[in-house]
């Protein structure tokens, strides 16, 4: 179970993203992959970016989707699971009473109502070739164009 007060952050600079019409699309440069998260999953990554914690999260989802907690929270709890399975997303460490600053979408009531589904991180290896050719993959903690040495 993640502890509910927990905020995470992206995985920079091994990941990058664009929230384009409500779906991200997310690189991860290590390993080539990339992902794709739709409506809701576009949603909880958004409040994750922005270091909101898991609780929080979950209220806002289940007010803009207009759903309870109990069928929210297992699925914000899978998706932050697999976000950090596939190390898109890290824990942020904070010490005693550190506040982290989020930025929290807009929830009021949406015109049209909306319906949650469950989100799914859709995941891509097929341009994995074409991603880890890229030259500025191979450089020290200066970045481009200072190559790593061996």
């Amino acid at each position: 179970m993640i502890n509910m007060q927990t905020r995470y952050k992206i995985n920079t600079p091994d990941v990058i993203y664009e929230n384009v019409d409500n779906e991200v699309l997310i690189i991860e440069f290590n390993t080539g992959n990339y992902y794709s998260l739709n409506n809701s999953g576009a949603d909880i990554w958004e409040l994750l970016a922005a270091g909101t914690t898991e609780a929080r999260i979950i209220q806002i989802i289940g007010k803009k989707y207009n759903s309870g907690n109990e069928e929210v929270q297992p699925a914000v709890d899978n998706l932050i699971n697999e976000l950090v399975e596939e190390k898109l997303i890290v824990p942020i460490k904070t010490e005693g009473n550190d506040a982290v600053n989020s930025v929290e979408m807009d929830i009021s009531p949406p015109s049209i109502d909306l319906a949650f589904e469950s989100p799914t991180l859709q995941k891509f290896s097929d341009m994995q070739e074409l991603l880890l050719l890229d030259p500025i993959h191979e450089v020290d903690e200066t970045g481009w164009p200072a190559p790593k040495k061996d």
